[in-house]
């Protein structure tokens, strides 16, 4: 069937046969895609004669140089007329443009991209949440005669993959696959090898439509913020046969309803009709909406995806710490002017100190920036602190299924960095290995497999090579100097002495002798590193050599370096241009030292203030960086796993002013967190007042008291600590459709496209910058990859990044990442300078908008940053 309705299940009939139409034993994959999605990616199905026998060119190309030398052109006789082909066979005809070094590219045209286009969630409580269920049953006000609606909720852009389909002896096979309820063509793709030769190769597609008579087609923003007014609209499309009035009723949660909830239309046969209706967002969360419609006897329902609301103003959040073997009293004083229907007062207490670290786990986990490093930070709090994440409540990370998901997802994301010379990238989609990433990586993999991943043994061993030959070598990297050098060879060698046992690893590569004869090599230029590297040196040395005279040099060194009060320890740095581009900071080095004396000596007597400095020395419950975080949850787990030593054996009880908060009774060793949240509506009529906790029997009793809310006003002011910022909406072609009423306020037209010009100043060189812009809801990012209308007629006149003048015009970002609701751009290394960069968007949603400020950033200095204020975006018809 070329048709079919949607949720249908369709019957497909493969047949495999030869040039001359025999049937051949084979095995396909089968993929049934989303049209619209593999359109946008100009992706066509593999052809797999291209891949296994590709054209060579004879890479050259042809250049004219006489207009450069002669003043006029001689005119020349007719060049008689040929029957070539319209396009060149041969790349020697074809110039390409040089591409930059540096730039990375997204890579599209592969099956892979489609993934990338976010799939609609089906929650299964939302038709629970709504007034009607998933059968509707409709009279009297959705009137006339009893209608039955089907409620379409189940969306998808894959619907079906299998890549071990295989035929029988007649090439035939038959496969049954229930469709999803997109209303929209899929493309079934099928590539075939011959089963038991293996030197064939074939391909075929297929299309079907999914189609109902009448039909309602959503159109929303992916997103929302707090506070935004928009048209949630709806088209309906009517293929009847004969022009009618069409009903449309809207219902749903999370929002309120600024209109009526039933509207009538006139369709006319063979066309379509947008009805929309008025919505403002109530709360941060989730809308959930429902659309239902009629014309005459035929009936459609739709349930979109959710559209996830989001704070416009950053949140605010304080804590304290503590622990404690009496019982406490803690006074609160109330946050002025805050949203009381959003945050509170949250308390947990525990028996263990690890439990205080789940402000560092969220900080990785919600990080919503994705270099290579932050998505390997990202899995270390799932393998440091595994025995007690079930109890953090933090969203995925602590269901146990979930969490494993996301780190499986997080090694393949790795895993695809990965080079030819077995280092890996610092972004997604380039091409240049970065020694200490690739070092960092490495280690997480290890982990990840001593915790039961799967790592491929051929990628570890190309990653095991890759940081043997960098230890290795003498040179330095041509992005930094000999610290930076000297610092990425030790800490290649500290991973690598973790992969003695390694049987997937060469023997010359885990060779003791080997790695040791290097050791002693930077040991003899430990002068030109910091401390943290020497902690890396001294345990590389103690797992060849033991405890050698080198071995307590090196922890002399290291202890000289301390700075020491009555409670605490500190290791202090000294700052370079190099120590930024290893991402490094002081709380670093704290891990790193304490990591390695629990392992050279862990009767240190300076390991508990080590500890009890690095707890102190977070802001907010959090450390500097996600590499800081990660490095700090790996060495404080191990510390507490190694040296709490107290069973516990105490009564609990919680009071808020006169409130009786709840009561928890530990009896021996547990990693149960509790935790109580005590909503700001709640607290807002309290006031402020004494935070009491009463504790009886024996033991530490450790807690966390933080308060999170959201002030009334959403306005953020601009701020200047080391960027200077600027945001502009531009007209692309008629003028008139952006206006800017007043500083901070503009009005679009509907429908318009605009260039979002962007301006960053960098009074001094810079590393690691992010330049994050919120887009306004009612905006649709532009993507110039995708084979558009709009990227086709847009894209004229523009200049590229990629072109062979930009190398000496302006610097290019290192990596560009346009997102359903912000658009990043990311630079490694920013020399001081103005910079201008645009983007395009088009207004698709009528409403207004709150617009968080554009915000620059170093993401491993995240003190020094800049923005512009919030704005308001309106989208007028």
């Amino acid at each position: 069937k070329k048709v079919i309705t949607p949720g249908e299940k369709i019957t497909v009939d493969l047949k495999v046969t030869d040039l001359k139409g025999k049937p051949v034993a084979s095995r396909l994959t089968v993929m049934v895609v989303d049209e619209g999605v593999i359109s946008l990616l100009g992706y066509q199905t593999p052809n797999s004669i291209n891949y296994f026998h590709p054209y060579n060119g004879a890479g050259t190309s042809l250049m004219d140089i006489r207009h450069f030398i002669l003043n006029k052109l001689k005119k020349r006789p007719a060049v008689i007329a040929r029957n070539m082909p319209k396009k060149p066979n041969s790349p020697v005809a074809q110039t390409r443009t040089l591409d930059r070094y540096s730039g990375a590219k997204d890579k599209r045209g592969m099956l892979n991209s489609v993934s990338k286009v976010a799939r609609a969630e089906v929650a299964a409580d939302e038709v629970a949440a709504l007034p009607m269920g998933g059968a509707v049953a409709g009279k009297g006000g959705m009137s006339g005669e009893a209608r039955v609606f089907k409620v379409r909720k189940f969306f998808a852009t894959t619907a079906y993959y299998n890549s071990k389909v295989v035929t029988d002896a007649q090439g035939k096979a038959t496969l049954t696959i229930p469709m999803p309820e997109n209303l929209t063509a899929f493309r079934i793709m099928a590539v075939a090898m011959e089963q038991n030769a293996k030197d064939r190769y074939g391909n075929g597609e297929e299309r079907v439509k999914i189609r109902r008579k009448f039909m309602l087609r959503p159109s929303l923003p992916r997103f929302a913020n707090y506070g935004d007014t928009f048209v949630a609209s709806v088209v309906v499309n009517n293929q009847t046969g004969a022009k009618g009035t069409a009903t449309v009723k809207i219902d749903g949660v999370g929002f309120e309803l600024l209109d009526k909830n039933e509207k009538t239309a006139e369709v006319t046969n063979g066309e379509s009709v947008e009805v929309g209706f008025t919505i403002r967002t109530m709360r941060p969360g989730r809308i959930r909406l429902r659309f239902v419609g009629y014309m005459g006897n035929q009936t459609d329902a739709v349930t979109p995806p959710p559209i996830p609301v989001h704070i416009p103003a950053s949140s605010e959040a304080s804590a304290t710490y503590g622990v404690t073997e009496k019982s406490i009293l803690q006074p609160v004083k109330l946050p002025k002017n805050a949203m009381p229907i959003f945050g509170g007062l949250d308390i947990h207490i525990s028996s263990t100190a690890l439990t205080g670290l789940q402000d560092a786990v969220r900080f990785i986990v919600d990080y919503h920036h994705e270099c290579t490093e932050q998505i390997a930070s990202r899995l270390v709090p799932i393998f440091s602190l595994k025995k007690i994440l079930d109890e953090f409540k933090l969203g995925k990370i602590s269901d146990r299924e979930k969490r494993d998901a996301i780190a499986a997802s997080g090694i393949a994301r790795l895993l695809s960095t990965q080079q030819w010379d077995g280092g890996f990238t610092y972004w997604p989609g380039s091409y240049r290995s970065w020694p200490h990433i690739s070092a960092y990586v490495t280690w997480t993999l290890i982990r990840a497999r001593a915790n039961g991943f799967t790592v491929p043994p051929r990628s570890l061993a190309k990653a095991a090579q890759y940081l043997y030959n960098f230890s290795a070598s003498t040179y330095r990297w041509n992005y930094a100097g000999w610290y930076y050098a000297y610092t990425t060879r030790i800490m290649a060698l500290w991973v690598l002495t973790q992969m003695l046992n390694e049987k997937d690893v060469s023997k010359y590569v885990r060779s003791k002798s080997n790695l040791l004869r290097y050791g002693k090599d930077l040991y003899d230029k430990r002068n030109k590193v910091g401390t943290f590297a020497k902690a890396w040196l001294m345990a590389v040395l103690f797992r060849l050599e033991g405890q050698s005279d080198r071995v307590k040099e090196l922890g002399r060194e290291i202890s000289n370096t301390a700075v020491e009060t009555a409670g605490a320890v500190h290791f202090a740095e000294a700052t370079s241009e190099d120590i930024k581009l290893i991402m490094h900071s002081n709380s670093s080095s704290d891990s790193i030292v304490m990591r390695s004396l629990m392992e050279v000596d862990p009767t240190s007597t300076i390991i508990p203030k080590i500890v009890r400095g690095l707890m102190a020395s977070r802001i907010k419950g959090t450390w500097e960086t996600t590499l800081s975080n990660a490095w700090a949850l790996d060495a404080v787990a191990q510390y507490f796993n190694q040296y709490e030593k107290d069973v516990p054996d105490f009564t609990a009880n919680v009071w808020y002013g006169k409130g009786f908060v709840g009561s928890k009774v530990y009896r021996g060793r547990s990693m149960a967190l509790t935790h109580k949240r005590i909503p700001m509506e709640w607290l807002v009529k309290q006031g402020d007042a004494d935070f009491i906790m009463a504790k009886k029997g024996v033991g530490k009793l450790y807690y966390r008291l933080g308060m999170t809310y959201v002030p009334k006003n959403l306005k953020i002011k601009p701020a200047e600590r080391g960027f200077v910022v600027k945001r502009v909406y531009e007209p692309v072609r008629d003028k008139s459709t952006v206006v800017k009423v007043k500083p901070g306020h503009w009005r679009i037209k509907a429908g318009s496209y605009v260039r979002v010009r962007l301006t960053v100043v960098a009074p001094d060189r810079r590393y690691y910058v992010a330049v994050d812009d919120p887009m306004p809801a009612g905006f649709e990012g532009v993507d110039m990859t995708l084979k558009t209308t709009a990227s086709s007629s847009l894209s004229a006149g523009t200049s590229s990044y990629t072109s062979f003048w930009s190398w000496y015009w302006y610097r290019s970002p290192d990596f560009k990442d346009m997102r359903d609701d912000r658009y990043v751009l990311y630079w490694d290394r920013l020399p001081a300078g103005s910079y201008e960069h645009s983007y395009l968007v088009r207004a698709t949603t009528i409403g207004t908008f709150n617009v968080p400020p554009l915000k620059a950033q170093e993401m491993y200095a995240p003190e020094v940053f800049g923005r512009n204020g919030s704005e308001v975006v309106e989208v007028v018809k």
